[in-house]
């Protein structure tokens, strides 16, 4: 059901439970503080969640429905990119709220901070790639960085790369200073891709496709190839495996 939050225990591989906190497809997740769950869905709803009681401790009403989420490297605030193409930044002390209207034409795909916080990259509908100041909302860079929607996105370790991905297959590598094209490359032919992400020493790029998982080297080189049909979601575990 795409409108119930199900919990697993990583260590166990066993089911947790549910949470039913939504009367809409949730569209993003993320867990604040340790132990505190956030997340958007297409009810226009904000919920922060008790991951130990399972309890919503607030709701909050969104304009428009959210489709990512991102937290502060300090924990201080959380980044919402709604539907409509804004960017809405909340204290999560207090959840006042400061909205960035317009930062894209069209839904904001992919959104988050670089690894000191300093700057929130955003992607959109349109192929473009937006740098935030996040204290300010003042757009700090942008530029068209493919043709096709941008469907992901994820920041270098170190901070002083960045990389995004399209639904036609494109790999691209980019300098965030000035919105210079580092690398490109194109998987295997054009596979749809869902989700990048780098290895925690940043030596690999891990890419999920409608015809599975990919491990590919900084310079595009394939370097583990798993074959299991649409695969939405992946991620590096701390110690570095899938």
């Amino acid at each position: 059901d795409e409108n119930t939050i199900t919990l697993w225990n990583a260590e166990t591989n066993e089911l947790s439970g549910r949470i039913d906190a939504h009367v809409a497809p949730v569209r993003a997740l993320r867990v604040l503080h340790a132990d505190r769950l956030v997340s958007a869905g297409m009810d226009r709803k904000l919920k922060v969640i008790d991951l130990t009681t399972r309890e919503t401790l607030r709701t909050i009403d969104l304009a428009h429905f959210g489709d990512e989420l991102s937290v502060h490297p300090e924990g201080h605030t959380l980044a919402l990119g709604r539907g409509d193409g804004a960017v809405v930044l909340y204290d999560t002390a207090t959840w006042s709220a400061q909205t960035f209207e317009k930062i894209h034409d069209g839904r904001a795909w992919w959104l988050a901070y670089d690894p000191r916080g300093s700057l929130l990259g955003t992607a959109g509908y349109t192929g473009e790639i937006a740098l935030l100041d996040p204290a300010s909302g003042r757009v700090e860079r942008r530029w068209k960085g493919h043709d096709r929607r941008i469907y992901d996105g994820a920041w270098h370790p170190d901070g002083n790369q960045l990389v995004t991905i399209d639904l036609g297959g494109w790999v691209r590598i980019w300098d965030p200073t000035n919105g210079k094209q580092l690398r490109e490359w194109l998987v295997f032919g054009g596979e749809r891709l869902s989700r990048v992400a780098w290895s925690r020493d940043g030596q690999r790029l891990l890419v999920t496709s409608n015809e599975g998982v990919r491990v590919f080297s900084n310079d595009g080189a394939l370097v583990f190839r798993l074959d299991l049909g649409a695969t939405t979601v992946a991620e590096w575990a701390p110690d570095g495996r899938m």
